[in-house]
């Protein structure tokens, strides 16, 4: 439908590229020729496009400096066969929850000597309680759901996975 419509319209002369793009270069503006023909037989091909000397530049080295592939990604740790327990290990370990990993960082921090800390604007400072408010608030969260995981694990077993909405009532 839309080739029978633009056939219909009635032929103009094309716009000079060059008054479009008066910046480009005229190989850029020759190959945009070749490239904007409407009809497919008559417009140049990826291949001879690509081969165009507007390319020139980034041809093949012929030094042979180009950079070597990088190997191909292996995703073979997704067909390793697990025990369920392992997989309890695993799945419990994503879930911890962030406070915790903060409280292990703050316990090596503590060891390591800290630098002296310029003096904060009220607005810092204000920052800086939210955020600790926040960090007890997650704290407080974690103490609250943290036998949720433990009994979602003893509900099922390998076979007959428990729906979450399950564990909750």
């Amino acid at each position: 439908d839309v080739r029978r419509y633009l056939c219909s319209l009635p032929a103009r002369k094309p716009m000079p590229l060059a008054a479009l793009y008066p910046d480009a270069s005229a190989a850029a503006l020759e190959l945009l020729g070749l490239l904007l023909v409407l009809e497919p037989s008559a417009r140049t091909s990826a291949t001879e496009a690509l081969a165009h000397g507007y390319f020139a530049e980034l041809a093949d080295d012929p030094d042979g400096d180009e950079p070597s592939p990088v190997a191909p990604f292996t995703f073979d740790f997704e067909e390793e066969r697990l025990s369920t327990a392992t997989l309890k290990q695993l799945v419990a370990a994503e879930m911890r929850h962030p406070a915790e990993e903060q409280q292990q960082c703050e316990g090596e921090e503590e060891q390591a000597p800290s630098p002296k800390l310029p003096l904060q604007s009220p607005l810092q400072s204000l920052s800086s309680q939210q955020q600790q408010q926040r960090t007890q608030h997650e704290k407080a969260e974690v103490a609250r759901t943290a036998g949720w995981f433990p009994m979602l694990i003893r509900q099922g077993s390998s076979s007959d996975p428990v729906p979450l909405s399950a564990s909750f009532r």
